[in-house]
């Protein structure tokens, strides 16, 4: 089973909402820039409870079959529909919608408005350049979340049952989606853990793993069913 690595953040698109036709604001910005690592808001999230905005990380920006601009996140992170707003500049508005989400691969698909959001290959201490393959026994991984930032740690073993990397990158809530990689080859998105034990005292490997969910599957899913991405 699944533990959600999203998180609910501070409800600032509230604000930003509330602020919107007040006269003499800034207008919008004309370009949001993201990539895998970046930080999301996602108001729509628990349909309960419309003051709780929960935060996830993109995995990764390229373009699906017909051309436009899309991104990749975990699939727990939303449902066919809801918006995404940029961490770091909500005031921009909503720059996507969810378009597939799959708990199976745990891979969901965001498509971008291309006249807001400029790609990046590189956010924080990740660059991506390309996929790899699952990683073997023994291989340092690195990833980068909203939460906890750029992390590394060994990796122990893959769940064929459920295609998840086992690793000790160490995240918490609002880092579900965050790229895995291996040097610049994204091979994963983070996808459960156990955060309680996080950071513990002890130092890697020593506190919990996580597990992330192979990329290669995810990619396989969303070309059958969520029409296909390739990074830009």
């Amino acid at each position: 089973m699944r533990t959600r690595l999203f998180v609910a953040a501070a409800a600032c698109l509230a604000a930003v909402a509330a602020g919107a036709g007040v006269a003499g604001a800034a207008p919008a910005p004309s370009s949001v820039a993201l990539g895998g690592g970046s930080g999301i808001l996602l108001p729509d999230v628990d349909h309960s409870n419309p003051d709780q905005v929960a935060a996830c990380t993109l995995t990764a920006v390229g373009y699906d079959n017909a051309g436009s601009l899309v991104a990749l996140t975990a699939g727990h992170c939303g449902v066919v529909g809801d918006r995404v707003f940029a961490e770091y500049l909500p005031e921009a508005g909503p720059i996507g919608r969810f378009t597939y989400s799959s708990p199976v691969s745990d891979i969901a698909v965001i498509d971008l408005d291309d006249a807001k959001v400029a790609p990046l290959r590189t956010v924080g201490g990740t660059t991506i350049n390309g996929i790899g393959a699952p990683p073997a026994p023994g291989t340092i991984v690195c990833k980068e979340g909203r939460s906890t930032g750029n992390t590394c740690g060994i990796t122990w073993g893959y769940d064929s049952v459920y295609g998840e990397i086992v690793e000790h990158t160490c995240s918490i809530p609002g880092d579900s989606g965050g790229p895995l990689v291996v040097g610049d080859r994204l091979v994963g998105l983070i996808s459960n853990g156990f955060e309680p034990y996080c950071f513990e005292p002890l130092p890697p490997p020593f506190h919990a793993p996580d597990n992330s969910a192979d990329i290669n599957i995810g990619l396989a899913d969303i070309n059958a069913n969520g029409g296909g991405f390739r990074l830009f």
